[in-house]
């Protein structure tokens, strides 16, 4: 049977397996971004970000709107509690392995004084790193900058979509199409370029609103049709491969770039396609569930790798690189995830659970007293 899921079914989906997968190309396209040579900048690795933006705009907005339907309202201090053991124990963790690595044992000496300088900074906005520095060179660790647009939108977008427009649930999509549209502006102010990724996690969360919405569904669910899916993918495909730096962050087609891989998780999510069930793989599962800690640690393992590797070997020695310094990041990153992250992220679910249990349970109402005799 090929077509649409039924808006019922959609809704009875707990885990879409093939977002596993985006997550797991998105990851190796990042991954293809830090390679030295001259055989990857054709991949356009970079745009793994876009997916993640777009990825996280939609899971984050579905989670939302699904406990909005089971309990009412969103239980926010649960959320952030969720938010932040997921993100900090990671990203904290690998800002102290920096400090140890450069401050420490004096690495990366040329660019000691760029950490230095840029260090307050990396917590709260680490956007700061490559997009408002005093000088050409990147400071360590300007990866980061994803986070930091990761954590602002977390933190303000169910404020405002779930609080402040919780009795008027219409006003979600043109709330976010304003803030896509103002995002996408940003991009044409170099002071300000560091905000247009707003408007991908805007689009994902676009997607999320309109295929929860009963009366929306079917009109986004023509995106899971076959013929229409795959003609989307292939959109896709052109758009990554064939318009050059178009689709990076100051490029022309970045927006676009964003909004095409939106309709792309809309179709994936709503399609019964057979053809789409190797992005559920156990290896793109694999990959998917340790994408965080990848994406944080993999620069460790290249750069180990590359520095035993001469660069003089040319294109075998990028291949080299590659292979080994992917090998590498996986199994580091499959220890860490296995070992900390994982961990940490089960701590914070546990605690988050703790205090909707104590929340969920009535106070007690002290019993009246005894009639006293006069």
């Amino acid at each position: 049977m090929t077509g649409s899921l039924t808006h019922a079914e959609y809704l009875g989906i707990r885990r879409f397996g093939v977002l596993d997968g985006l997550r797991a190309l998105a990851i190796i396209l990042v991954f293809t971004a830090h390679l030295r040579g001259d055989l990857w900048p054709a991949l356009h690795g970079a745009t793994g970000v876009t997916l993640f933006f777009v990825l996280s705009g939609y899971l984050i907005t579905t989670l939302l709107l699904r406990e909005e339907d089971r309990h009412g309202s969103v239980d926010f201090r649960s959320f952030y509690v969720r938010r932040t053991f997921r993100i900090y124990p990671m990203f904290l963790g690998t800002i102290a392995l920096y400090c140890v690595l450069i401050l420490g044992l004096g690495m990366d000496a040329d660019r000691r004084s760029l950490w230095v300088e840029n260090l307050p900074y990396i917590v709260w906005f680490p956007e700061h790193l490559p997009y408002v520095r005093s000088t050409d060179a990147y400071p360590p660790f300007s990866g980061a900058w994803s986070i930091g647009i990761e954590e602002k939108f977390y933190l303000v977008w169910p404020v405002l979509g779930f609080l402040l427009l919780a009795r008027w649930k219409a006003a979600r999509v043109p709330v976010l199409a304003a803030v896509a549209a103002g995002s996408s502006l940003t991009g044409f102010v170099p002071d300000l370029v560091f905000l247009a990724p707003y408007q991908h996690l805007a689009f994902g969360a676009i997607a999320a609103v309109l295929l929860h919405r009963e009366r929306s569904y079917a009109a986004v669910a023509v995106l899971g049709r076959p013929p229409v899916l795959a003609a989307v993918a292939a959109v896709v495909l052109v758009l990554q491969f064939a318009t050059g730096t178009a689709v990076y962050i100051y490029g022309d087609l970045y927006g676009v770039h964003g909004a095409v891989i939106a309709l792309l998780v809309a179709g994936l999510v709503t399609t019964r396609s057979p053809r789409v069930g190797w992005l559920s793989s156990r290896p793109m599962a694999f990959l998917a569930a340790i994408s965080y800690t990848f994406y944080l640690v993999h620069g460790f393992f290249l750069n180990a790798v590359e520095m035993v590797v001469p660069e003089a070997w040319g294109r075998l020695g990028s291949l080299l690189c590659a292979a080994l310094g992917f090998g590498l990041a996986v199994h580091g990153s499959w220890i860490v995830h296995r070992w900390y992250e994982e961990p940490m992220r089960r701590y914070g679910v546990a605690l988050a659970r703790r205090m909707e249990a104590r929340r969920a349970v009535p106070a007690e109402v002290p019993a009246p007293r005894e009639p006293v005799a006069v």
